[in-house]
């Protein structure tokens, strides 16, 4: 193991991100998807959703619940192309001679093989995660290479499955679909949902049961915002923030940020950015 001389950030917390942003207005949302470059090599993406009330909308009258929902594609290549996709669940350990005080838990590891098993929705009773690995790679202790993926903020549909907007974008029925990787496939919702009479895009391809296990997959990820309307969303909705973390799991050997540079010492002689 090194010495925390050879790395003298240890402990430190250090981390620096560089942040990509775009902002985007489509009618009465506005948002702003923002992908966070963090040095410690753990990644995020999130979109900062608002509105802002037009002048005939009075605070008597504020809009209606409603929800937002949305699809991310991740085309994964983990030291190399050929990855395969791991769903993680933690579950308590049965009572027993082997768990005498009752209070042990594991990770139960599933590698997800075809289309059909890859779909999946969130779970918060076994905290699951998602992990994308390279079997063909392993990292000091012997294990795949990868990176895991933690799911934010989201929500499931509440409109019918025969509601219309629901049959075209059909990809809300699970927060999680993987794919083989494809050109002719884009978009989550297929190609022109608009005019689509529903069953188009991941709900038709993943139909083809397809495998994913060791491969080049695409992971797609859906996430939703339930807005419930309050006095103070009016007259400009302060931002709601939706998205995931990407951290490396068995990626690097150790942190990657031990040796990161400390920050410069300020003038004043206070490690603090702050006079006491």
């Amino acid at each position: 193991m090194n010495s925390p001389a050879t790395y003298p950030c240890i402990g430190r917390g250090a981390s620096r991100s560089l942040v990509i942003r775009t902002d985007v207005t489509a009618g009465d949302p506005g948002t702003a998807p923002s992908f966070p470059l963090a040095s410690r090599t753990q990644h995020a993406w999130e979109s900062g959703i608002g509105e802002v009330a037009t002048p005939s909308r009075r605070i008597r009258h504020l809009t209606r619940s409603h929800q937002r929902c949305g699809n991310s594609a991740l085309g994964s290549q983990v030291d190399g192309w050929r990855n395969t996709v791991q769903q993680i669940d933690v579950t308590a350990d049965p009572s027993g001679e082997e768990n005498p005080f009752q209070n042990a838990f594991r990770a139960v590891v599933t590698e997800l093989k075809t289309e059909k098993q890859g779909r999946a929705n969130l779970n918060l009773a076994s905290m699951r995660t998602w992990k994308v690995v390279n079997p063909s790679v392993q990292n000091a202790l012997g294990q795949p290479v990868g990176y895991k993926f933690f799911p934010g903020d989201n929500a499931t549909p509440l409109a019918s499955k025969n509601a219309w907007w629901r049959k075209r974008a059909g990809f809300v029925n699970h927060h999680v679909w993987v794919t083989p990787f494809s050109e002719e496939e884009r978009y989550a919702a297929g190609e022109c949902p608009n005019q689509s009479a529903g069953g188009d895009g991941l709900v038709r391809w993943t139909e083809q049961d397809r495998n994913i296990a060791n491969t080049d997959v695409v992971f797609w990820y859906t996430f939703g915002h339930t807005h419930i309307p309050r006095p103070e969303d009016y007259p400009v909705m302060p931002v709601a923030y939706i998205g995931f973390l990407l951290k490396p799991n068995g990626f690097f050997n150790l942190n990657p940020a031990n040796d990161l540079p400390s920050s410069a010492t300020p003038t004043n002689g206070h490690r603090c950015c702050h006079p006491k």
